[in-house]
């Protein structure tokens, strides 16, 4: 399970809403971590949290789960915030679990008549399906972009109308690529919260519990038919989603938490017989990578090319798995490893960043496969640090090049651009040069759609560090 922390001081738990991810409560992170130890997971399905392994979970199976996610922190009793599809969590928290909640805190009250939950599990969530075209990543701009127009998204009449406003572009393609990151199992945790009776369990709430619903939110209407809660509830009808913040942190404030100590964060456990997830806590930040401890012998380290990423390296890494140690490492400002703050991307700092996340596994030798630009940072570390390095194989694959800064838009076309120039990219050599002589005739797997877009993915990943990259890996002496 994927999960962000910062802070000191009693724990809060921060549960974000459908189809989003914990990126999205970074500010509210950053505004609470002053005074509190601030967790804030994937819930599973979304983010880099896989789905739950239950054919149709509920509300509670995800409360569960955030008990289990509690208890391997070693976190005895916490406050809870959750919005939309985390209030719903928050409330069943209060519900099942309230010996482990110090206060439940819900934004955003749904209680939908049956016709219209019908609807609702009819319409909303249609499968998120990938098409050769790029068309998926326009209807996933349409989506996201719906939801401030109209409420439900697809009900495109005068009636469902929203008041709200359209968000910038930057928030617009960052919950689009929380969308695109889950795939199909964002809808698991959304249909859940639909599906959840708030109605019958409001009555009965045990931890002190705030249910909310700013004016300004599509949901407000849901406070109105609201049964009369339990007296561990108060509610409130902020005007604003500003003032509901302001009200989480007077509730917060006056329930005072725990004072117990927070354990320092626990290293991720390994997955026996798979390729599992891992952040490396570097002096230059977190560094995600892929992992697998099992197997006898020198670790194998394999890097991506540029605008790559470790997701992308799974299938190389598979045949390998239980033979060797794996290790596979998103370089800053690639993949799901933030970029550096305040430092330009260079071959030597990647691959210093590199040596320090080997230092951080454990590896002290390893053998190193690698490919593109990714062999450009390679080569430096073995030039680095020649003790590291064993056996280094590099392939004679040129660094991916695009060639421009790549503009976000508003309506969403920098992602059909990026869609394009990945799969011409098979088609043409160079790709810029789409003439008969340059005709490329790819490998089956070089034209699979799901190949296609996980490298668009890694591209719509880096889309501010892409010319930096290009130009450190292309400038690189190989």
């Amino acid at each position: 399970m994927h999960y962000r922390r910062a802070g000191a001081g009693p724990p809060v738990l921060l549960l974000h809403q459908s189809p989003a991810s914990s990126a999205e409560l970074l500010p509210l992170i950053v505004e609470l971590s002053g005074l509190y130890t601030v967790f804030a997971p994937d819930t599973p399905g979304n983010g880099l949290s896989p789905t739950l392994d239950i054919a149709h979970p509920g509300i509670d199976d995800f409360a569960n789960n955030v008990i289990e996610f509690m208890d391997a922190l070693s976190i005895d009793r916490a406050a809870v915030y959750g919005f939309h599809t985390g209030a719903a969590i928050a409330m069943a928290l209060s519900h099942r679990h309230a010996d482990r909640i110090s206060v439940a805190v819900a934004n955003g009250y749904t209680q939908m008549q049956p016709d219209e939950l019908a609807d609702i599990l009819r319409h909303y969530l249609p499968p998120l399906t990938v098409e050769w075209n790029g068309g998926h990543l326009l209807w996933a701009w349409s989506r996201i972009r719906d939801q401030y127009i109209f409420f439900p998204w697809y009900a495109r009449r005068p009636a469902s109308r929203s008041a709200s406003g359209m968000p910038a572009t930057r928030a617009l393609h960052d919950a689009v690529m929380d969308l695109l990151r889950a795939g199909d199992g964002y809808a698991q945790a959304y249909r859940a919260a639909f599906e959840y009776d708030r109605a019958a369990v409001v009555g009965s709430l045990q931890a002190p519990t705030v249910i909310m619903t700013a004016r300004t939110d599509a949901l407000y209407r849901y406070l109105d038919v609201m049964p009369t809660p339990s007296a561990a509830v108060s509610v409130h009808r902020p005007a604003t989603h500003e003032e509901a913040r302001r009200i989480l942190r007077e509730t917060l404030a006056l329930q005072g938490g725990s004072s117990a100590i927070i354990a320092a964060p626990p290293s991720a456990r390994p997955v026996a017989g798979e390729i599992w997830c891992d952040y490396l806590l570097t002096p230059a930040g977190s560094l995600f990578a892929l992992r697998s401890t099992e197997g006898m012998g020198r670790p194998l380290l394999f890097c991506h090319d540029s605008a790559g990423s470790a997701l992308g390296l799974r299938p190389q890494m598979l045949p390998w798995l239980g033979q060797r140690p794996l290790l596979a490492v998103d370089l800053p400002g690639n993949g799901e490893s933030d970029r550096i703050a305040g430092v330009a991307i260079s071959v030597a700092q990647q691959a210093a960043c590199l040596a320090a996340a080997l230092q951080v596994a454990g590896y002290d030798n390893v053998d190193v496969l690698a490919c593109g630009g990714g062999a450009t940072v390679a080569c430096e570390l073995a030039l680095q640090q020649p003790e590291l390095v064993h056996t280094l194989r590099v392939t004679e694959q040129p660094p991916k090049i695009f060639g421009a800064a790549i503009e976000l838009d508003e309506y969403g076309l920098h992602l059909l651009r990026v869609w394009n120039m990945v799969r011409d990219q098979q088609l043409y050599a160079p790709w810029q040069q789409r003439s008969r002589a340059n005709v490329l005739i790819p490998a089956a797997e070089a034209l699979d759609a799901g190949a296609l877009h996980r490298q668009t993915l890694d591209v719509l990943k880096c889309l501010e560090s892409l010319p930096q990259i290009e130009a450190a890996h292309a400038g690189y002496p190989l």
